[in-house]
């Protein structure tokens, strides 16, 4: 199941620079469009790791409480700008942070599918020296 989700948000991820080399500036609406369903398919991905939560390796338990607590700050600002009724930060705040949402969330389900970057052994030759 984790390789399926890595790959359908890989998917996902991948239409937004096609359409961008595809159709130029247009490509900038379906990228739009797209992050939609980023959002939507993540959040619901996101609540299944909250439910299997105990089954995660503690790197990644601690990873999926960090998005949580961002996605719930998201939303509180989110909340409070539309109620101070400023449409230009509105508009930026629809569009920036959650692409920074969605990377992190991306790169949590590639540490999940594929375990984190392992370190390689200093080598005992010259150990004083980073090569």
């Amino acid at each position: 199941m984790r390789k399926a989700d890595f790959a359908l948000q890989t998917l996902l991820l991948g239409i937004i620079p096609g359409s961008m080399i595809v159709y130029g500036f247009e490509g900038l609406f379906i990228a739009l469009y797209v992050q939609f369903f980023i959002g939507c398919y993540q959040l619901i991905s996101g609540v299944v790791k909250v439910g299997t939560i105990k089954y995660h390796k503690p790197l990644v338990q601690k990873h999926i409480k960090i998005y949580w607590v961002l996605v719930l700050v998201y939303f509180l600002m989110l909340g409070l700008l539309g109620a101070v009724g400023n449409d230009e930060v509105v508009s930026i705040w629809l569009f920036g942070p959650p692409w920074l949402l969605a990377i992190y969330f991306y790169v949590l389900t590639i540490l999940e599918t594929f375990g984190p970057v392992k370190q390689k052994k200093r080598s005992t030759f010259l150990p004083n020296i980073n090569l």
